[in-house]
């Protein structure tokens, strides 16, 4: 049996609007399915814990990356079948996945799609897919969720974000400890990274993968607003890896603290703050992959 649960306030409306052609859809492809709608925060990861306590064997996320992490906090370390529909602003894990984010190409996708794993990372506030971020990008995130009315939408909202963010960005500095090692520095921005794409398509590791069993963290160190306003951009093509102020330490377990408190992201939630202990899950996540799953992207 196939849970399915759909959010429909994602994508700033987006999600309600492709609504009748989803449901289309399930009807003609799907045998055996249920659907479940999400009525506020957190609401997902009951529903998905419901799911699996009448004997559910397929959770699918209809919505964000927001959702999908929601979800992934109900089927955690579960022998769950996961797969996730582009209907939110960012679709970073529907990319990370190897699908197009384009409705047409991915539904044409989804019926071919393959069985595959991914890397879970495991936090001191819960399991996340993609990415942990601290500082610029955070901020750059709660911008995107206080204006979700604004007529900007999908990626332009995150570059958007962007742009107002670097107006109050600062530095902090770090005191960091990967697979054991020690260090310190004084950063704009910071983020584990878990997968190719987050943020609305930003490529903060290019050659970061779902299944590499590693984590990243991503530094950019001290510099001027406008060298920042410079560097930034770069992201969404992964041409930044060469700026002197960028640094990736890899490894499978990171510890961060800070001097002063920072407020961290999820995949997109803003929750949760330093210090922060991440860690490479032991089990891995069963899940649908697109065709472009394990294509090289740099």
């Amino acid at each position: 049996m196939k849970e399915i649960i759909i959010n429909t306030n994602a994508g700033r409306g987006y999600s309600k609007k492709i609504l009748p052609r989803l449901l289309s859809f399930f009807e003609t492809n799907f045998e055996k399915y249920n659907i479940s709608y999400t009525n506020g925060p957190l609401h997902a990861t009951d529903l998905a814990k419901k799911a699996i306590r009448n004997k559910c064997n397929e959770v699918i996320s209809v919505g964000g990356d927001g959702t999908a992490l929601e979800i992934l906090a109900g089927i955690n370390e579960k022998d769950i079948l996961f797969s996730v529909f582009p209907a939110g602003t960012g679709n970073d894990l529907v990319k990370s996945l190897g699908f197009s984010t384009d409705l047409d190409q991915f539904l044409n996708q989804y019926i071919n799609a393959s069985l595959d794993y991914i890397d879970i990372a495991n936090s001191n506030y819960g399991p996340f897919f993609s990415i942990c971020g601290l500082g610029f990008v955070t901020d750059v995130l709660e911008y995107v969720n206080s204006n979700k009315n604004s007529f900007i939408k999908g990626p332009l909202a995150f570059a958007n974000a962007v742009f107002q963010s670097l107006k109050s960005v600062t530095s902090n500095k770090l005191y960091l400890e990967v697979d054991g090692k020690s260090y310190v520095r004084d950063v704009m921005l910071a983020a584990v990274v878990n997968s190719p794409y987050s943020g609305g398509g930003m490529r903060f590791v290019p050659f970061a993968k779902s299944y590499d069993q590693k984590l990243h963290l991503f530094l950019v160190k001290q510099i001027g607003k406008l060298e920042l306003i410079k560097v930034f951009p770069k992201v969404y093509k992964g041409t930044h890896m060469t700026h002197k102020a960028v640094e990736v330490i890899s490894g499978r377990s990171i510890k961060i603290t800070s001097e002063e408190r920072m407020m961290t992201n999820f995949d997109g939630n803003v929750f949760g703050h330093t210090p922060l202990e991440i860690s490479l899950s032991e089990s891995r996540q069963r899940v649908l992959v697109g065709p472009n799953f394990r294509e090289e992207i740099i």
